[in-house]
């Protein structure tokens, strides 16, 4: 297969792969454009099958930045959340079997991290990206029946996250249009009528700026939190609605820098958690795509 074609047809499945595998876009577009180069060294004729070798350096590659980053974790500032996407739009070269919104919703990239590196592999070639099992032990070198029980522990530990439909998704967009009448006239009384009495506030400043490091729990503490932060926000700020991870959520810009990306998970018509990104190093994806910047591979 000549590489141009390859690249068009196999981008948006590794992307898809990757960005699930490590809740980084830049890295994972940065771990794709590696393995194309390296398919690139090596003869043709030693390659039977390109998309199975693509797949097995991109999860090889994975899990070696997982776990150089393993200790990094382990000493994150705060709570550690995926880095946000927007996703308002679909490039052309996105196929339609990789775009599965709510497997990219921050809950479920959340649940991801809760299995081990080989689980989330098999899961995702299997669950996400309907690879046959003869495929996946090819990537991951394991055998058939190994990869079957794999993915049956796995898929046991993913649970929890409702399906998105369109009906679910204009309610959730709703819900957030309400959201972000609220913040913007700094009512935050307005809020408890869209929160569950369990809701679950987690933001994620890395360190890097301040945020809460440890979640917050409860609407009467969510109420609080906002009524403190919502005076220190910058004079000249928006508020966005866009989709944030395959589902409504909000960009708050200062000006046109993007200083907070939100997104939501709802139970029903109620918030059940809300995810607060402003670490200004995740939110270079969102900026670039703010900015207008074409070529974000989303998955």
């Amino acid at each position: 297969m000549e590489t141009e074609k390859l690249y068009a047809e196999t981008k948006p499945l590794l992307i898809s792969l990757a960005y699930r595998m490590l809740g980084s876009m830049m890295d994972a577009e940065d771990i794709v454009q590696e393995a194309f180069i390296s398919l690139n060294e090596i003869p043709s004729a030693h390659v039977r099958n390109p998309k199975s070798y693509l797949c097995k350096i991109v999860t090889h590659r994975c899990i070696d930045l997982l776990k150089s980053a393993r200790k990094q974790r382990e000493v994150y500032v705060g709570p550690w959340l995926p880095e946000p996407i927007i996703t308002d739009r679909n490039p052309d070269e996105l196929s339609e079997q990789y775009v599965q919104k709510e497997t990219i919703s921050t809950a479920y990239l959340l649940l991801l991290q809760q299995l081990s590196w080989t689980e989330r592999v098999v899961f995702l070639l299997r669950e996400v990206l309907q690879f046959d099992y003869d495929e996946i032990a090819e990537i991951v070198n394991k055998s058939n029946a190994n990869c079957r029980q794999i993915f049956s522990r796995a898929k046991r530990s993913i649970h929890g996250v409702p399906a998105n439909g369109g009906e679910m998704h204009e309610k959730a967009g709703a819900v957030v249009e309400q959201f972000i009448q609220a913040l913007s006239i700094g009512n935050v009384n307005q809020l408890l009528d869209l929160l569950s009495t369990d809701v679950t506030l987690i933001t994620d400043g890395g360190g890097k700026v301040r945020a809460a490091l440890h979640p917050i729990l409860g609407m009467d503490r969510i109420i609080r939190f906002f009524a403190g932060t919502l005076p220190k926000v910058p004079a000249g700020a928006s508020l966005q609605m866009r989709n944030v991870n395959g589902q409504p959520g909000i960009i708050a810009l200062d000006g046109n820098q993007v200083f907070c990306a939100i997104s939501f998970h709802m139970q029903g018509e109620r918030i059940k958690a809300i995810y607060m990104v402003v670490n200004p190093d995740k939110l270079m994806a969102v900026q670039k795509e703010i900015q207008g910047s074409s070529g974000l591979g989303y998955a």
